[in-house]
């Protein structure tokens, strides 16, 4: 805030608003003071003058402080409102800072005015940076939400270890029959026929350390009770802390029942087969080529230099090992009776992806054969590819957010604690001292009462050292910060305090941090120290600091009694480094063992 600071003082006694003008006049030169005394010339000031800071009276003549804070939210104003006034009671204190008031200060202490000023500008800066970060955060989700719930084919989520539906789009519930309330309280077996479980039951096992998108051909259910054959795309997710799968699916239920119907109407059979760019063969139950269109022969001929004859092997072509086996579990699967689709990758002459359907050939209820199709879906599968692409990018957005809003909140929280200690040194640590001199008074005029006032004039030393041990430690410089300084002054004080021997190691070859991140990293090493003092019991304590390739590297080893790590419980303190390490897209690792002592690592990127 610039010292041109607008304030607008609600008083009708004319000695204190004087009082109160010349001291803010001295604490901030060059502010402007305009003053009301009632409620028409207050809001007239909110109008027209449009302050920055609002000092008010408790109580003028047909108007008091409740009313006047009243006024300023009513017309939605953000501008710091500080009760100044005479002795009021500890409730109605407590009641307007509850309703909005961002401090009071008596008049017989006017001299915490101007800070107090200061310090609700500040509350009132903060508050509004984390609500800016707030609205991009949801802006962030409502765009990752919008694509999610507006796409033209079904879409959902699901945990994978309840299998429960987490979330549905709006294709899903259209086309399913469900409302949305009722997929919420569904697992995904719900949509599936009930001799289709065991199938679902193994594919889940299947992916359930893979990485990578599974497509497959899937019976679902309607809420009507239709049986659909729907094609299903599904990789893994993070949702809301959850391993959790979204799944893509495609209705190709009458696509399907077409190429049935094409491929057993004998009649246009040499038609049909003949007039798509898909491939169509057919093999006996020896593996034996029985027919093929005109699309397989071309691109045979084009792959291997050679048509293969009705008759001959489908599997001599020069394939790989690998692919030699996978053929023949197909081949296998389709003789025993099932039809099924898989997706294949080729690199001959160019990389293309195929998707490849199994169908057994079924003669007086004894099967004969698999007739067989491959389509290429390489346009599809870079479709859906470039959208994958495009959900990871928002949810990638989505944390980077997060991120921000947790190291504004931990910002919020060093100036917060900087206010505190400061109170404290500053405001307490002065009353005390008033104190012991007030007695040191007495004491001088009344020798008999020496001895009586020498244990509290000790108690009151006590607290005063106390508190500023306990600001020493609270409050800590956030700009300009030497963090080699800090550190070591922590340290000292251990050494000082307790039988803990310390030792730093501060090997960065440049200074290339900024002060946020070495007050984060300060409050780290300080965080597991206080670890160390409590649960440790360690005697010695190392600290070491250097850069590396772009990176800062925080090492903190004691020689302490050491514990299981995947047993050890995280307390707050623990969970605080982990929240401001991974806000800065760090890495933390903890190695110990019983009786091993510990070893933290930290490895943040600068």
């Amino acid at each position: 805030m610039t010292e041109s600071m607008k304030i607008l003082l609600l008083e009708d006694n004319s000695e204190d608003a004087e009082i109160i003008q010349r001291l803010l006049k001295k604490a901030k030169p060059g502010c402007l003071m305009n003053l009301a005394t009632g409620r028409t010339s207050f809001v007239s000031a909110l109008e027209q003058w449009q302050p920055d800071v609002i000092l008010s009276d408790n109580h003028l003549p047909q108007f008091s402080a409740p009313e006047a804070l009243q006024i300023v939210q009513d017309r939605g104003l953000s501008i710091p409102f500080i009760l100044v006034t005479g002795t009021v009671s500890d409730e109605f204190a407590a009641n307007i800072i509850k309703a909005g008031a961002d401090d009071y200060i008596l008049k017989d202490r006017l001299t915490r005015l101007p800070s107090a000023i200061d310090a609700a500008l500040k509350h009132r800066e903060l508050e509004k940076e984390k609500k800016q970060a707030l609205e991009r955060l949801i802006e962030s989700e409502d765009k990752y939400r919008t694509l999610f719930l507006k796409s033209p084919l079904p879409k959902w989520i699901y945990d994978f270890d309840t299998l429960r539906f987490l979330e549905v789009n709006e294709a899903a519930i259209k086309h399913y029959g469900y409302s949305f309330e009722e997929f919420l309280n569904m697992t995904i077996k719900e949509i599936r026929p009930k001799e289709d479980l065991q199938t679902l039951y193994e594919d889940l096992a299947d992916v359930k350390d893979k990485t990578d998108a599974r497509s497959g051909v899937w019976r679902h259910l309607k809420k009507n009770g239709e049986l659909i054959l729907v094609e299903t795309t599904a990789h893994f997710i993070k949702y809301k802390s959850r391993k959790a799968r979204m799944v893509v699916a495609h209705d190709i239920t009458e696509r399907t029942e077409a190429e049935r119907m094409r491929e057993f109407n004998r009649n246009n059979l040499s038609a049909l087969i003949n007039n798509t760019d898909d491939l169509i063969w057919s093999v006996d139950k020896d593996l034996k080529l029985i027919t093929s269109n005109d699309s397989f022969n071309k691109t045979v001929g084009r792959i291997y230099g050679k048509t293969l004859p009705q008759g001959s092997h489908i599997l001599s072509f020069p394939f790989s090992e690998d692919r030699l086996h996978r053929y023949q579990e197909y081949y296998k699967r389709a003789i025993a009776g099932e039809s099924f689709t898989v997706v294949e990758q080729f690199n001959d002459p160019f990389p293309t992806w195929s998707e490849l359907s199994f169908y057994p050939i079924l003669q007086r209820n004894s099967v004969i054969g698999t007739a067989c199709f491959a389509r290429d879906i390489t346009e599809r599968k870079a479709a859906e590819e470039e959208l994958r692409s495009m959900e990871n990018e928002l949810l990638n957005q989505k944390i980077e957010a997060q991120k921000k809003v947790t190291r504004a909140i931990i910002k919020a929280q060093e100036k917060e604690r900087e206010h505190i200690g400061r109170e404290l040194h500053d405001n307490v640590n002065q009353i005390l001292a008033s104190a012991r001199m007030f007695l040191s008074m007495k004491d001088a005029r009344n020798g008999e009462l020496a001895e009586k006032f020498e244990y509290p004039r000790q108690l009151i030393d006590n607290a005063i050292e106390e508190i500023r041990s306990l600001t020493s430690g609270y409050v800590a410089p956030i700009k300009d910060i030497n963090l080699k300084e800090l550190i070591q002054l922590l340290l000292d004080k251990l050494d000082g305090n307790s039988t803990l021997q310390t030792s730093l190691v501060f090997e960065p070859a440049q200074d290339p941090l900024n002060d946020e991140l070495k007050l984060n990293i300060y409050r780290i090493v300080q965080e597991q120290i206080n670890n160390i003092l409590k649960h440790a019991d360690a005697k010695k304590v190392t600290v070491g600091i250097n850069t590396e390739n772009g990176f800062i590297n925080l090492r903190v080893v004691d020689d302490g009694k050491g514990f299981d790590p995947d047993r050890q419980r995280k307390g707050i303190g623990i969970s605080n480094m982990f929240h401001r390490v991974e806000s800065f897209n760090g890495e933390i690792t903890i190695e110990s063992a019983p009786g091993k002592g510990c070893k933290t690592t930290i490895r943040i990127p600068y």
